[in-house]
């Protein structure tokens, strides 16, 4: 049986390179599987199709053990298994924690030397873009490459995409399980470097003891090496989203504080203000806006509820709470002939049906077809992640979950006893087995001895009286003999 248990979509995607990543559970165990989620993201499926090819021909100059995560077609798209193992990126917090700073500094080095022996020729040279580099890479006509110091290039092919996340360290290896990103043309190798470094320590740089400068030292990145880098990375991060502008910059553009008008009239009027839910319908081109429409929420004894009928077949549901960050505990989820369904959300599943959604997206998706005239329920709690609902939400369960604690270190606690006793019972079993063996042999050798007491004793009192007898009976005789003699 198939069942979604993670799915990611893409934020701030060009329809051309949106793909939805799914964490897949059958029978066989755990996968990795990615989708369009558009017509026009299927070139980018067959890129990752050659890149696996190329990457995996190119870790063989490595000399280290590195392994290319197989990349297998499935029904939908492609897939990958799913590796164990700790990333890059953890095993640098692990040794932050213990302020490892060499040790961080050593893999660092192992890092770069393994992007060289991959990425490059080894030989050194001046930076000239190719055409497709400079709309990737550079905004205008790429004179900013020339301002990069001299330094190792890659070879026709490069891939961006070996950032430390996607990089498993286990018993194999190092296991390269993501590599979208590759292109047939050169790139200094130390920008593939700082690319993944800068993400390392945009998110963990406060953990982390190297200093930034130490780390751009390994790969002798200079100050105005950076610089250009930086701008190489903003080009690129634009040249994934087409240029487009989505709702979330637009605060930062403008630089002015957003006020969320639907947010704002619910502060003014609470009262009157009516939940409503976004449904999603994916009629074969994925979960489009112009395929979607709001629902009113309506109350029952339990809690609230949306239901509709279907007027058309579709592929899948989707239903969007809030559009801040929320709770919702799920009642209920259901259709006239089926309550069987994978629920694939973008939040965390704090217990079995209560989910925490921390970003301004909430989505809970029925990866199912439904035939039209279905009739449609989900009832449900729900309230933003900052109110007083929310904490009372996240209390009930906290206090739930102490209670679990409590009795499962009661259970583990009467398990000890109970083994101890048993230990014991046992102990005392053994002594007891101990003692009547012993007895047994005692009494053994007491019959023994009493058996060779009696023989012995026996014969020596025979021959005693034998002896007796016969002193009397010459006594006797003598006694006789002087009798008769005397008379």
């Amino acid at each position: 049986m198939r069942k979604v248990i993670f799915s990611k979509f893409p934020d701030g995607r060009a329809k051309r390179f949106s793909l939805q990543t799914n964490i897949v559970k059958d029978n066989n165990g755990l996968y990795v599987e990615k989708t369009p989620m558009y017509e026009e993201a299927v070139f980018h499926i067959e890129n990752i199709k050659k890149n696996y090819t190329l990457l995996k021909e190119a870790v063989k100059r490595s000399s280290q053990p590195v392994v290319v995560n197989e990349c297998l077609e499935s029904e939908k798209g492609v897939r990958f298994d799913f590796i164990d193992g700790k990333s890059l990126e953890e095993v640098v917090i692990d040794l932050s924690k213990v302020n490892k700073t060499e040790e961080i500094r050593f893999l660092l080095r192992s890092y770069y030397n393994f992007l060289l022996e991959t990425m490059t020729d080894q030989k050194a040279g001046r930076f000239s873009p190719s055409e497709e580099a400079i709309q990737i890479f550079f905004s205008g006509d790429g004179t900013d490459a020339a301002e990069i110091s001299e330094g190792s290039l890659t070879t026709d092919y490069v891939n961006t995409d070996l950032i430390f996340p996607n990089i498993i360290v286990n018993e194999k290896g190092w296991n390269i399980i993501d590599y979208e990103w590759g292109f047939c043309f050169p790139l200094p190798v130390r920008f593939v470097y700082y690319r993944a470094v800068s993400y390392l320590y945009s998110s963990h740089g406060t953990e982390i003891p190297l200093k930034w400068s130490s780390v751009l030292d390994i790969a002798k990145i200079t100050p105005k090496d950076e610089e250009v880098f930086k701008k190489m990375e903003v080009s690129f991060q634009n040249y994934v989203k087409d240029d487009e502008v989505f709702l979330a910059e637009y605060r930062e553009r403008i630089g002015k504080e957003c006020i969320d008008i639907n947010r704002l009239l619910g502060l003014l009027d609470k009262s009157r203000a009516k939940r409503s839910f976004l449904v999603f319908l994916d009629l074969g081109e994925g979960y489009l806006a112009k395929n979607s429409f709001f629902l009113e929420c309506k109350r029952d004894g339990e809690g609230e509820f949306i239901e509709f009928d279907l007027v058309r077949d579709v592929k899948g549901l989707r239903i969007d709470p809030l559009e801040e960050p929320c709770i919702v505990r799920i009642l209920d989820i259901s259709t006239r002939n089926d309550t069987d369904f994978d629920l694939i959300h973008n939040g965390k599943m704090v217990s079995e049906g209560l989910y925490v959604f921390d970003n301004n997206d909430p989505q809970l998706i029925i990866d199912k077809e439904f035939a039209k005239g279905t009739h449609v329920r989900f009832a449900f709690l729900y309230c933003a992640l900052t109110t007083v609902g929310a904490e009372m939400m996240l209390s009930e369960h906290n206090t739930k979950t102490e209670k679990i604690i409590d009795l499962d270190r009661k259970n583990r606690q009467l398990t000890d006893h109970i083994a101890y006793q048993r230990n014991e019972l046992l102990a005392l079993k053994s002594e007891i087995a101990s003692g009547v063996a012993a007895y047994e042999r005692a009494e053994t050798e007491l019959l023994r001895l009493r058996n060779t007491f009696s023989i012995r004793v026996g014969s020596k009192i025979t021959n005693f009286f034998r002896k007796v007898k016969h002193k009397v009976g010459n006594l006797l005789r003598k006694i006789k003999h002087k009798i008769r003699k005397n008379s």
